[in-house]
């Protein structure tokens, strides 16, 4: 009966050094799950996947203690917080409903005993309920119920102090920080927030808090395009680079399913070397993809005759790791591989264990 509301990644997770001596690292890939148990109660459940990808790996019971540990939480979760899938961070952040936001410290991988505390529950300004949460720099912003999003200090990360707070006006559904801009999803649509003073947001271009692209159920950014999943609305291409005047440049939805219905829950934005992906979560668990970027580099542009104009000779063009091109692109005959499988341009991939979807972990 327990329901996975959301999920985070560490990989190659290294504990705290031990104070007599140091610790060598784990080299573990960690999945963070939060779990709504029912009856208002919340567990972390903090699995080692680091042979996910191998193909005689078994996929371990969540029961098996040498794979997983399980801590209990003061309330049913909503929302995690981790800085970053690639820092081994300790500190991971629960949004936790009323009870405000729980503070975890990762000890080591699971098969440790315990691999996971609970330091504390820091509540809310007026009681408010954290319904999100997301990291930027030494600040966390808390997106509530109740229509703010609160800004807490964490220069002391197991000690959050609220140190601003932003007026949204409507429940928060998502979150999402670039550079010095907030990202907010509601159910009336994306709104942005200046981050120029960390710990006060303010409304983008000192203006009155917009909102674009109704409704916003979660919710990616790249390179200055905020990604909207809005249900059965689809999934809307939003040019925010101006924060202050957003521009709508279209749904994305027929080119993610084509002559297909979707119920998109969640987005995120992947890097890969030449490629940038768009992957969307069906409400029904399957996921969409969408290569967002086809255009050739510029080598790859000049390849074979590098002396053209604005082009570079560069003797590592055939190593697409180290000059970015996408690997599927054949610079011979300037076109992508039919065979490669990042040469497809969108996919679908339907769902086998999952009944529904919600999150997907941020890459």
């Amino acid at each position: 009966g327990s329901v996975a509301v959301d999920v985070a990644l560490v990989r190659n997770f290294n504990p705290a050094p031990a104070v007599s001596g140091s610790t060598p690292p784990t080299l573990r890939d960690l999945a963070i799950l939060a779990v709504d148990a029912g009856g208002g109660t919340g567990k972390l459940v903090i699995t080692d996947i680091t042979r996910r990808g191998h193909p005689a790996s078994a996929r371990p019971s969540v029961g098996a203690t040498a794979s997983s540990f399980v801590l209990a939480l003061p309330a049913a979760p909503t929302a995690l917080a981790h800085l970053s899938p690639d820092v081994s961070d300790p500190y991971v952040y629960v949004a936790a409903g009323a009870a405000g936001v729980s503070v975890v410290r990762l000890v080591d991988a699971p098969g440790a005993a315990p691999a996971a505390q609970l330091v504390r529950t820091v509540g809310l300004p007026a009681g408010r309920t954290a319904s999100d949460v997301v990291l930027a720099g030494d600040v966390l912003y808390v997106g509530t119920q109740d229509g703010t999003v609160e800004a807490m200090s964490i220069s002391d990360p197991e000690r959050p102090i609220t140190v601003g707070s932003a007026t949204i006006g409507h429940p928060v559904n998502d979150l999402a920080a670039s550079g010095f801009v907030l990202y907010v999803a509601t159910a009336r649509g994306v709104a942005a927030l200046s981050l120029d003073d960390p710990d006060h947001p303010a409304p983008a271009g000192g203006g009155a808090l917009g909102f674009v692209a109704a409704p916003a159920l979660g919710l990616a950014v790249s390179a200055g395009h905020v990604y909207v999943a809005s249900g059965a609305g689809g999934v809307m291409d939003v040019d925010m680079r101006t924060p202050a005047a957003p521009v709508v440049a279209g749904n994305l939805a027929a080119q993610l399913a084509p002559g297909q219905p979707i119920n998109a829950a969640d987005v995120v934005v992947s890097k890969l070397p030449g490629q940038t992906w768009l992957l969307v979560l069906d409400a029904s668990g399957d996921l969409w993809g969408l290569k967002l970027d086809n255009r050739t580099s510029i080598r790859e542009r000049c390849f074979p005759d590098p002396r053209a104009a604005g082009c570079l000779l560069d003797m590592d063009f055939l190593d697409p790791t180290i000059m970015q091109r996408d690997p599927s692109f054949d610079p011979v005959t300037g076109t992508f591989d039919a065979g490669d499988p990042s040469s497809a341009t969108f996919f679908h991939q339907i769902k086998t264990i999952l009944g529904t979807g919600k999150r997907l972990a941020r890459p």
